[in-house]
């Protein structure tokens, strides 16, 4: 009876680990890219409702109320990077006035993000 005691070859085991390395590499390059997402996404996330909120409270305080064009403060904008409001209020009409409300933060990779609201609030409004 005769075995063959065959094994793997250099080259073989060379090519599977270079095959294992790159699958390694590539999964840690996603990973740090779901992080990065992660963060990116809650940042919007923060940025929007910070962006709703301002302009809830611009709208509660109706028309006459509205101030000039100009920064805000928050207390959520200290949790995004480099994290500052503005609203910017325009006259559409006599009795109109958009309200553009931006919240703008420094994103990963070094560029600016911004989340913007629009709305329009009307002098003498009323629900129908």
């Amino acid at each position: 009876m005769r075995y063959s005691l065959r094994g793997f070859s250099l080259v073989e085991i060379t090519i599977a680990l270079a095959i294992i390395g790159t699958m390694i590499m590539v999964t840690s390059t996603l990973l740090q890219r779901v992080t990065v997402n992660t963060r990116e996404v809650g940042d919007l996330g923060v940025a929007t409702k910070i962006a709703q909120g301002e302009l809830e409270l611009l709208r509660g305080g109706g028309y006459t109320a509205l101030p000039a064009s100009g920064p805000f403060s928050h207390s959520l904008l200290n949790t995004l990077p480099s994290g500052a409001g503005t609203v910017t209020v325009t006259v559409i009409d006599a009795q109109t006035k958009q309200v553009v409300v931006t919240v703008s933060w420094q994103g990963s990779s070094g560029t600016t993000r911004t989340a913007t609201l629009t709305s329009l609030i009307a002098q003498n409004s009323t629900l129908k």
